[in-house]
C-alpha cells in the first residue's frame, strides 16, 4: 500500500484527506482521517446523498453521506485504517499534529502545502 496524497484539512473531527494506492493498483481517493473519542481513524471514501439534484441533510442540517467502498468485515476496515495511519505517520511525521484553531482552513503549518504531499511513499 502506498500513500499517494495527503491534504490536511481541520474542521471538527476531520483532520484531512488521504489517497491510497492498494497493492493491486487501485487507488482510493480522498479517504477521510478523523479524530474520535478512541483516537484517529481513516474512513473509506464516501459521497454526498442527492435527491432531485439537491444535497440531502439530516435533522441537524448536516449533509448525509453514503459509502462508495466498504470492507466485507469490520476487522478488515480496522486493519486498513491502522495501516493507512501508520504509513501516513511514516511519510509525513507531522501530518497529524495540525493546528486545530483554523476551523476549516487547510492546515499547512505542520505538513506543508497539498502539492508538497503528492508522491509515492511506499510501505
Amino acid at each position: 500500500m502506498i500513500i499517494t496524497d495527503w491534504r490536511p484539512y481541520v474542521r471538527g473531527a476531520l483532520r484531512g484527506f488521504v489517497s491510497v494506492e492498494l497493492g493491486n493498483g487501485l487507488v482510493l481517493l480522498d479517504c477521510k482521517v478523523f479524530s474520535g473519542r478512541d483516537g484517529l481513524y481513516c474512513q473509506l471514501p464516501d459521497k454526498p446523498s442527492l435527491k432531485d439534484g439537491e444535497l440531502q441533510r439530516d435533522r441537524d442540517g448536516n449533509v448525509i453521506y453514503y459509502p462508495t467502498v466498504r470492507p466485507a468485515k469490520r476487522e478488515i476496515g480496522d486493519k486498513f485504517s491502522s495501516a493507512v495511519l501508520k504509513l501516513l505517520r511514516e511519510k509525513y511525521p507531522n501530518a497529524l499534529a495540525v493546528d486545530t484553531s483554523g476551523g476549516g482552513a487547510w492546515s499547512r503549518q505542520a505538513a506543508g502545502s497539498p502539492q508538497q504531499h503528492r508522491g509515492r511513499g511506499r510501505a
